[in-house]
């Protein structure tokens, strides 16, 4: 994934943000405790989205294939075990709503399937 890919598909997680608190936000009693949750989850998809662009660049770079497959399963783990505490950490002192914070982490995969229309619109634009 190229820089430009990561800005579009952070573009998209951002784009997919918004768009949930628009349409999502009236469905809940406490709009302001949905909000935080979501950008809570929002910011976890962003992590993500920077930790697998950063792991693939070293990956990419490994001399050999069974040490790059090794590096990216603990980078994966490593990645879990952040989206775990982040999550554990918002549901046990309250920060938010759990379900906006699962919204905001699925953004992630919803900014992938933007990214070709992000890059269309660019092109567009030039």
């Amino acid at each position: 994934m190229t820089d430009n890919g990561l800005k579009d598909l952070i573009s998209g997680i951002l784009l997919c943000g918004v768009l949930f608190q628009a349409v999502f936000m009236w469905f809940f009693d406490s709009r302001l405790f949905f909000t935080v949750g979501l950008w809570i989850g929002i910011a976890i998809a962003v992590f993500m989205a920077w930790h697998i662009h950063y792991s693939l660049d070293i990956a990419l770079d490994m001399p050999g294939e069974g040490d790059a497959s090794k590096y990216m399963y603990r980078m994966y783990a490593i990645r879990m075990a952040v989206v775990l505490v982040v999550f554990f950490v918002t549901a046990y002192f309250k920060l938010g709503n759990m379900v906006g914070v699962l919204f905001g982490m699925f953004s992630l995969k919803l900014g992938a399937y933007l990214q070709p229309l992000l890059q269309k619109i660019k092109k567009k634009r030039r």
